[in-house]
């Protein structure tokens, strides 16, 4: 999972169904991590996922992919929502730091869309991650309150590599 938290993710607040089933309303952020902790509680114990936090900077959960243990799960979950969002938008090095591991066929994004540093203009963005995806991984991605050009970004990523791309409004 790359999950971005620049500053604009803690623009704007909507309504959305929290994990505990009930109407809730938060920033793009508190949505992305809603959305990530229902993704990584879904998921069956032979997976193996990590989680990196992006703006023009990374950080990881865990210094590699984790079996998605019931403590693992945990842990990953308690680390997303201490997050906060600041700073600027590198999506295409963030991506491209998921797809380093090649054994790893499966990514998802999390993101506004709106990159602007660590690479050249969507293109660049683009293009850094198509390079790092020897593997041929499937990277999927949701736009969080997306639209416009920034949800372009998003469904190019998607579709370049034969994922899918989700709404989140």
């Amino acid at each position: 999972y790359v999950l971005d938290v620049s500053g604009s993710m803690d623009w704007g607040s909507s309504s959305y169904t929290g994990l505990d089933g009930n109407p809730t309303s938060g920033t793009k952020l508190d949505r992305a991590k809603t959305e990530l902790a229902r993704s990584v509680q879904a998921l069956t114990e032979d997976f193996e996922f990590n989680v990196i936090a992006y703006d023009c900077s990374m950080r990881r959960w865990n210094g590699s992919r984790q079996q998605a243990t019931p403590s693992a799960k945990s842990s990953a979950s308690s680390w997303v929502a201490g997050l906060r969002a600041g700073g600027a938008t590198g999506t295409g090095p963030a991506g491209a730091l998921a797809l380093q591991e090649k054994d790893n066929y499966t990514v998802v994004i999390l993101s506004d869309g709106a990159p602007n540093c660590g690479a050249n203009g969507h293109s660049g963005h683009l293009g850094m991650i198509a390079n790092a995806n020897s593997q041929g991984a499937v990277v999927h991605t949701f736009g969080i309150a997306a639209s416009g050009q920034f949800e372009s970004f998003l469904r190019s990523i998607a579709d370049s590599s034969g994922g899918r791309y989700y709404s989140v409004p």
